[in-house]
């Protein structure tokens, strides 16, 4: 279980990245052991020739392709920027034809200004709190 936990923090940490509001690693952990016991249960009726256990392993195969898909399900009306959106469905194409880039240094600049000045905003409270109470 701690394996589990493990991959999918070290998996959640690029959806972070990637600004993706993903699912919690329980659900997550939950998703792969369910994917296991399919394919264990896949795994006993292997030899069958049956079309129900053909149609089965198909669905697994198709189903596999969307393991790691971390994506909270509300996650495409939850981001706010357009090429974000654009990535996230780009990564739920099959063959996922998108990958992470470097890092946007606009948007970091910009979350790094509004960072300063909300600390500023808020030392200049403190200050004027702590100077009409004196």
């Amino acid at each position: 279980m701690k394996v589990q936990i493990s991959l999918f923090t070290n998996i959640l940490s690029f959806g972070k990245k990637a600004r993706i509001s993903t699912n919690s690693v329980p659900n997550c952990v939950r998703k792969l052991v369910n994917e296991f016991q399919d394919w264990r249960d896949l795994q006993k009726n292997a030899k069958k020739l049956q079309d129900v256990f053909k149609r089965r392993q198909q669905e697994f195969e198709s189903n596999l392709d969307n393991l790691f898909d971390i994506a909270h399900a509300d996650a495409l009306q939850l981001m706010k920027i357009e090429e974000d959106r654009m990535f996230l469905q780009r990564q739920r194409e099959p063959g996922r034809p998108s990958h992470l880039g470097g890092v946007d240094k606009k948007l970091t600049d910009k979350e790094e200004r509004a960072r300063l000045r909300a600390v500023k905003e808020a030392n200049q409270r403190i200050k004027h709190v702590s100077a009409s109470t004196s």
